[in-house]
């Protein structure tokens, strides 16, 4: 065994250390949370889950006037070249779909289309699946009247 005045003292290290370690390792550990907390697995919105908003008495007579005067300055707009044909598509889509989300109720303004399809929303499906392709093709082909008429159709018979 050895004697004690053999050994050497024990080493002090500067008390900066020790806070560049703490600071290190929060940092790791705040990382982590972070990393954790954004790529956790997120509650899937359906239309279940879509909150129904209180349905408020609005002439159906005074929506459909409403959105058949929103349609016709679409169309306006369109034949005085201010938007083309993409963008008219675009706009009728997004048009049906606020008018079938004030009379419903439901927010198909932010459904997909087979969402839309599954919902039972039949009438609104059937006019948005003739708007897609001419939304999101490259080529800009279709027919601006027929696209102004299935709107206003739809907006008309709505029931």
């Amino acid at each position: 065994m050895q004697k004690n005045d053999l050994l050497s003292p024990s080493v002090q290290y500067n008390i900066i250390w020790f806070i560049i370690g703490a600071v290190l390792l929060l940092l790791i550990i705040v990382l982590y949370t972070y990393i954790f907390w954004t790529t956790r697995k997120k509650k899937i919105r359906t239309l279940a889950t879509l909150p129904v908003i209180t349905q408020v008495h609005v002439s159906i007579d005074a929506l459909r006037e409403k959105y058949l005067k929103i349609i016709t300055t679409i169309e306006f707009q369109y034949q005085n070249k201010e938007i083309d044909l993409r963008q008219l598509h675009l706009l009728l889509s997004t048009t049906v779909r606020l008018f079938v989300y004030e009379v419903k109720g439901i927010s198909v303004h932010k459904l997909t289309l087979t969402e839309i399809k599954n919902a039972d929303l039949v009438k609104l499906y059937d006019v948005i699946v003739k708007y897609y392709p001419l939304e999101f093709d490259s080529l800009q082909n279709g027919d601006a009247n027929n696209s102004v008429a299935l709107a206003k159709g739809m907006v008309q018979q709505w029931s």
